[in-house]
This record gives C-alpha cells, sequence and structure tokens, in this order.
C-alpha cells in the first residue's frame, strides 16, 4: 500500500512499516521533509501511528497545523512511550468526507 496526499505545500506518503504499522513520511516537492511516524512495537488502533518526537517541536508546528487541518489527520489524544520519549499517537482519515 502506497497512498500520495498533498496537503498544501507538502507530499505526504503512507506506506506499511514491515511489521505492518503505519508509515508516514512527508516531502515538501521533491525534497524530503521527515519521517512524521516511527517504526514502533506499540499496539494501535487501524490507521494510527506514533508521532515522531521531532515532528511535533515548534520548528514543524505549521506542518503540524497543515495535516490536522487537512481533515485526513486527528490527534487521538493517546501516547506512546518507547525508550525514554513518550510521543502523540495520530490517526490518519482516509475519507475525511464521510467522517463527518
Amino acid at each position: 500500500m502506497t497512498k500520495e496526499l498533498h496537503i498544501g505545500e507538502y507530499i505526504v506518503f503512507l506506506r506499511k512499516y514491515k511489521n505492518g504499522s503505519l508509515a508516514v513520511q512527508v516531502t515538501r516537492g521533491v525534497n524530503p521533509y521527515c519521517s512524521l511516524s516511527i517504526n514502533t512495537d506499540v499496539k494501535m488502533e487501524e490507521n494510527e501511528f506514533v508521532l515522531n518526537h521531532d515532528c511535533h517541536n515548534s520548528t514543524l508546528k505549521g506542518l503540524r497545523n497543515q495535516l490536522l487541518n487537512s481533515g485526513y489527520f486527528v490527534e487521538t489524544y493517546k501516547t506512546a512511550q518507547y525508550g525514554y520519549v513518550e510521543s502523540p499517537i495520530w490517526r490518519y482519515i482516509p475519507n475525511p468526507a464521510a467522517s463527518y
């Protein structure tokens, strides 16, 4: 599975890690921008992913806001602990128009 979303100036690629978890990569034009997800053994619901702790700092606030405002991504208000880090879990909404 590879899905491509165009959100503002960003292109978001959705794939699966080898363990089946959702992998979310972001480019800005043709240039890699960030890995929005991290691969963990944390058990999650369908279409959920652990937000990369490097992607929720203040330098990526604009990207974060665009993704959440697009309707394709929502905060679950759950977190995942991995190593010494605790990060939010987000959910990808495949068809945001049908969710409302």
